[in-house]
């Protein structure tokens, strides 16, 4: 019996991740090396998908901090979030 050998690939990643920081800046570095990362290894992240969601803030500060803050994940902007 003879089997002829087609070659393909199939890519399907499944990214569920969180990262936690304990400064606006040593997360933005966490998301900057993701980029890298990303890039070396050549495969998209999706900003739409992806969101920071900030802990340990009074109401009235999470909202300025909102109004304030931008996140980024390579050139992407991500949002900032407050559902789980």
């Amino acid at each position: 019996m003879h089997v002829n050998f087609i070659p393909f690939q199939i890519y399907f990643f499944q990214l569920s991740r969180a990262l936690v920081a304990s400064s606006p800046e040593e997360l933005q570095a966490m998301l900057d090396i993701v980029a890298t990362y990303a890039d070396k290894w050549q495969y998209q992240l999706n900003a739409d998908k992806s969101s920071v969601m900030v802990l340990g803030e009074s109401a009235k500060t999470r909202l300025s901090g909102r109004l304030s803050r931008k996140w980024y994940i390579g050139r992407e902007e991500i949002s900032e979030t407050d559902e789980q």
